[in-house]
């Protein structure tokens, strides 16, 4: 579809966010009419601050699964469960969370993406760095011990991370070792 094809497109609204006073367009043409005063309080970057009309309408990448999750996170009646969603959709939202500077919501998210900790361990490591996530480095170390500080560093991990790594790495090291040589006796 070109871009011209793109804009003959009608919008569709959602069924949530339909009285507020800042309107967002998802990239699948969703829109999201919601609070500014809201935005301000849970949100650290968002671009509702920078609209000047109420008539304005601000285009977001995300998808409006995406972003009706995420904008629940503005309503404290609202707080979404996270237990039935994908892995790949609670990324999504805790990406989107990090990007716009919701804090709460990308904890909601971290907390639960703890739990895929087994499955995704490389993915959820990659995040905690993008993020700057303690939690989930935490969560996911007793399943990567055999990843090198360099290996980790390479996975966008932040230096003060790969500080702890090193001392996890040899931790596990001396234990190995000390398994070895107990076999060996």
């Amino acid at each position: 579809m070109s871009s011209t094809d793109t804009e003959l497109v009608a919008d569709s609204r959602s069924n949530k966010f339909q009285n507020g006073d800042v309107t967002f367009r998802s990239s699948d043409r969703v829109l999201f009419k919601v609070h500014r005063l809201n935005l301000e309080v849970v949100s650290q970057v968002f671009p509702a601050t920078k609209l000047t009309s109420s008539n304005e309408i601000a285009n977001l990448e995300e998808d409006s699964t995406t972003l009706d999750i995420l904008f629940s996170f503005l309503y404290p009646d609202r707080i979404p469960n996270l237990t039935p969603l994908s892995f790949e959709k609670i990324v999504d939202v805790a990406n989107a969370a990090n990007k716009y500077g919701m804090d709460a919501a990308m904890i909601i998210c971290h907390l639960h993406l703890q739990e895929f900790a087994s499955k995704y361990p490389v993915t959820i490591l990659k995040l905690a760095g993008q993020h700057d996530s303690d939690r989930l480095i935490a969560a996911v170390a007793p399943y990567l011990l055999s990843l090198t500080p360099t290996e980790v560093q390479s996975m966008g991990v932040p230096s003060k991370y790969c500080v702890k790594w090193v001392s996890m790495y040899i931790a596990n090291l001396k234990n190995l070792v000390s398994l070895i040589s107990s076999i060996c006796e």
